[in-house]
């Protein structure tokens, strides 16, 4: 599985801070009541550690594993600042948030050449937003709208939409409880981030696995 696969490097710890702290912010237990402010800087945090780590790797492109996600370049836009310019145009449900990072583990899943990196997300991201707004929410906008939002042609929107459908075998709906999981264990990973004490974690997931080899010191195989 895709977190699973991310080993020998770590994400190097911050230095300790010796200043007081911060005060966290309590968010609740469930998903359809979090701030989407709140839940979309999860998100964008969750990301932009995936990155750090990932494009640390040493990961070799051939011909063999080039996706339709695969940007010939880094693009000059920021995974922070894409992720933004995208919630800020497009209406997104807090279950599409959620379920962008239950994308990251079926998608790595069917793909095991395939990695999350700076060169992957933004396309990556764009593709299961679209997919993510049409399967789950009333309402959604066009392709075209996605497009535009994206900084991508709607022909080229289009083809990794599909490729994205095809390679989760069209597997795009998750249960309640699963989105609910993620929830919680996307909160409980961030350090500015406090949940109700009484709120119990299931650690069966690759995103629970991933978050934890971060947390602690990376000694998975």
């Amino acid at each position: 599985m895709f977190f699973q696969k991310q080993k020998d490097e770590m994400i190097p710890k911050k230095p300790t801070n010796t200043s007081k702290p911060n005060k966290k912010i309590i968010v609740p237990r469930n998903y359809h009541d979090c701030s989407p402010e709140i839940l979309v800087k999860l998100v964008i945090d969750l990301f932009n550690n995936l990155l750090i780590h990932n494009d640390t790797l040493n990961h070799i492109t051939t011909l063999s594993n080039v996706t339709r996600f695969h940007s010939r370049s880094i693009p000059n836009i920021s995974i922070h600042d894409y992720l933004t310019r995208i919630f800020k145009y497009v209406v997104v449900e807090n279950s599409v948030l959620i379920i962008l990072l239950i994308y990251v583990d079926r998608i790595c899943e069917a793909l095991p050449n395939f990695t999350i990196s700076s060169y992957t997300a933004h396309r990556f991201i764009i593709a299961a937003v679209t997919a993510a707004s049409k399967s789950i929410s009333d309402v959604y906008s066009t392709n075209a709208y996605f497009a535009k939002v994206g900084g991508i042609s709607l022909t080229e929107i289009n083809l990794i939409e599909l490729e994205f459908c095809k390679s989760l075998n069209w597997r795009l709906c998750c249960s309640e409880a699963t989105v609910q999981q993620y929830y919680l264990n996307l909160a409980n990973s961030n350090s500015d981030i406090s949940l109700p004490d009484t709120v119990q974690f299931v650690p069966y997931n690759t995103l629970d696995q991933y978050l934890d080899y971060i947390k602690q010191d990376g000694k998975k195989e």
